[in-house]
């Protein structure tokens, strides 16, 4: 008993001086009340990272931010066998998919296991353009790590069992997908952009989930999971014996003699309104057009123009829509790019009785931004957001570097980040019309509504 009466007492006393420094802080918030909101200063220098390139005789690039004493090391390995370089439909997600599934040596038990034991993560996931390799781990073990990712690599079995149960998950995921008006609209939009048969057009279905098996999925392993299509992005606590280790690594990537160039079958639909059936409780509405890859002249100009128009939470579209005229919870824009190609979508979700009143107040903003000029408030509005999502691209090394494997990727040289910026800080109200003019033209558009 006189434990717990210790004990009370402590947590009063505790809870007095809490209180007491609670009085003491409101009495200064009571005396000296704040009247002003902090001010708002414009971003005049960003501090880019320092980044380090270099190869070795494995002849595989290696992008490198250093930060000391961090005890972590990330390590992407990024191979360009997404959808553009298959032979056969749906088999590089599939492939990424059932690689960490078994290995000559391990099965995927014993593989995580070993992960957990060093505290360590290894992530394999696909793109539409690449399938990546992702380790993050304590540099103490970045050697024994990197044994298991290699292992992973160059030794994966495919097990028979696992591409079955794979295939029949993917079967089930597109019964439910099937169901939503979002995704619906989204699978037939970029399907209208771009043609059935485009890498960034078709369609994942039963019938080519049952086509795949084991022998396509081995195929696209040793045509594009080799040196010459890999590229490497490492951050964190790098240092001589982390680069040797590595590259005693790379050396063991297979330099496959069989190789398979990308497709581009470029056949878009010629319908322009498509409304198709759906749930009934909301009608999902998309709008797109195609457009190209970042490394486009006017990627940076057209990126202005989307956040302005539905590329954050103060657009046009936003306050237009959603709070003006209450017509959608949501409503956004976006340029969705990719290695070889690209598309401006715009997409909300309205009750079916709106569907109509919605789609003319998004082309009336579309129009306001190719004939109006943007007034010098907005303008400075989206240029300090667009400045402020820019430093957060690079905070941290881990952040930089996955902002530098986008620059690589698109063939956007590192020296020219301070321009890609200036664009953006410096775009006039008459370089917005002009832009907008080229590509927001309503009759360039696919209109998409199911429900």
């Amino acid at each position: 008993m006189h434990r717990h009466l210790s004990l009370l007492t402590i947590i009063n006393n505790e809870l007095h001086v809490i209180v007491s420094y609670f009085c003491i802080f409101q009495k200064v918030i009571t005396d000296k009340p704040l009247t002003q909101a902090p001010p708002i200063r414009s971003i005049d220098k960003i501090i880019l990272p320092e980044v380090i390139s270099r190869s070795g005789s494995h002849k595989i690039d290696i992008y490198e931010i250093i930060k000391p004493y961090c005890e972590v090391v990330k390590l992407e390995l990024v191979f360009l066998a997404g959808r553009p370089f298959e032979k056969k439909k749906l088999t590089s997600t599939c492939c990424a998919a059932l690689l960490r599934e078994g290995t000559i040596t391990k099965n995927s038990d014993q593989i995580s296991e070993q992960l957990d034991y060093y505290g360590a993560s290894l992530n394999i996931n696909s793109s539409l353009d690449t399938i990546n390799f992702q380790i993050v781990c304590l540099k103490k073990y970045f050697s024994e790590v990197l044994a298991i990712a290699e292992d992973v690599l160059i030794n994966p079995t495919f097990p028979l069992k696992e591409l079955d149960i794979l295939i029949k998950r993917r079967i089930e995921r597109l019964k439910i997908d099937a169901a939503k008006n979002d995704i619906a609209s989204y699978r037939k939009l970029t399907e209208n952009i771009f043609g059935p048969n485009h890498p960034y057009g078709y369609n994942s279905k039963k019938e080519l989930y049952e086509s795949i098996n084991r022998d396509d999925i081995i195929n696209h392993q040793r045509s594009c999971l080799s040196k010459d299509n890999c590229t490497v992005f490492m951050a964190g606590d790098i240092d001589d014996s982390i680069r040797f280790r590595l590259d005693s690594f790379l050396v063991c990537i297979p330099d496959y003699p069989e190789k398979t160039e990308k497709k581009i079958l470029f056949e878009p639909s010629e319908e322009k309104i498509l409304k198709l059936d759906g749930s009934t409780t909301q009608t999902s509405i998309k709008l797109g057009r195609k457009l190209f890859s970042r490394n486009h002249r006017d990627y940076h100009a057209l990126m202005f123009v989307n956040t302005l128009l539905g590329g954050f939470f103060g657009s046009r579209l936003v306050s237009n829509v959603r709070e003006d005229k209450g017509l959608t919870y949501n409503i956004y824009s976006l340029i969705d790019t990719h290695l070889f190609d690209g598309s401006f979508i715009i997409s909300t979700d309205v009750t079916p009785s709106r569907v109509n009143q919605t789609l003319k107040e998004i082309y009336n903003e579309m129009d306001r931004l190719c004939q109006e000029p943007v007034k010098e408030e907005e303008l400075n509005l989206v240029k300090n957001y667009l400045s402020g999502t820019f430093i957060n691209f690079f905070d941290g090394p881990f952040n930089s570097i996955r902002a530098i494997k986008s620059l690589v990727l698109n063939d956007i040289p590192i020296s020219e980040l301070k321009s890609l910026l200036d664009i953006s800080r410096t775009i006039s109200s008459d370089q917005i019309i002009e832009v907008s003019q080229r590509y927001l033209d309503r009759n360039d558009f696919c209109e998409v509504v199911v429900g």
